[in-house]
């Protein structure tokens, strides 16, 4: 998306990343009900993309694909979350507040394999001076979260016994990825209203505001 793009930017964006299980979506909400703005995948749900997603079942799907095919399926998500949630909000001054974006799979790809990520890395939408807030918790505590709850096959490498083998990895590469982006890691463990506190202070001190 290369310089235009950057020279379009007026707000700022920021990513919660973090293993499965860590709270970022329980954090997200509570930022939007802040008055902050928002984005994740599945609100594009509704919309009217101009190429249309799988909204019911990406993460079963996507494990059947490999190579280009692969590749093509998680672009969508990744580009359509850009072009129709990101991009327009930025573009206006809006700073926007994404789970996950690009990062998410990014880091899943890299721990699979199953795709040219040479080609992914590419394609990066990112520029650098986005703010990273990673919600870290240990890959056990993740998993205790998860009891009675689905665990998606994107989340796992095979069965769900797997899952904490995945995100220990997931959770090293994370680490590793962020220290090339302004970034701060917050214990993930901390009771909600205390990590909210935390993460609002944190956009305040770099001048990110609700919409």
């Amino acid at each position: 998306m290369g310089d235009m793009v950057k020279n379009m930017k007026k707000g700022n964006l920021v990513i919660l990343v973090g293993i499965d299980g860590s709270g970022k979506s329980t954090l997200l909400a509570n930022l939007e009900n802040k008055g902050y703005f928002t984005s994740h995948w599945r609100k594009l749900k509704g919309l009217s993309l101009q190429t249309p997603l799988n909204f019911e079942n990406p993460g079963e799907i996507v494990q059947t694909l490999k190579g280009q095919k692969r590749l093509k399926f998680i672009w969508g998500y990744v580009s359509s979350e850009y072009d129709y949630l990101i991009k327009p909000a930025l573009s206006v001054g809006k700073s926007v507040i994404s789970d996950g974006f690009f990062i998410r799979f990014l880091i899943k790809e890299k721990i699979y394999k199953r795709l040219p990520i040479r080609e992914l890395l590419k394609r990066s939408p990112l520029w650098g001076d986005e703010f990273i807030i990673m919600i870290d918790v240990s890959p056990k505590i993740a998993y205790e979260r998860k009891i009675g709850l689905e665990i998606s096959p994107y989340e796992c490498f095979k069965t769900p016994e797997d899952f904490v083998y995945f995100q220990s990895l997931q959770r090293k590469f994370l680490l590793d990825y962020i220290k090339e982006f302004p970034h701060l890691v917050i214990n993930g463990e901390l009771p909600r209203n205390k990590l909210a506190r935390i993460v609002l202070n944190a956009l305040k001190e770099n001048q990110i505001y609700p919409k």
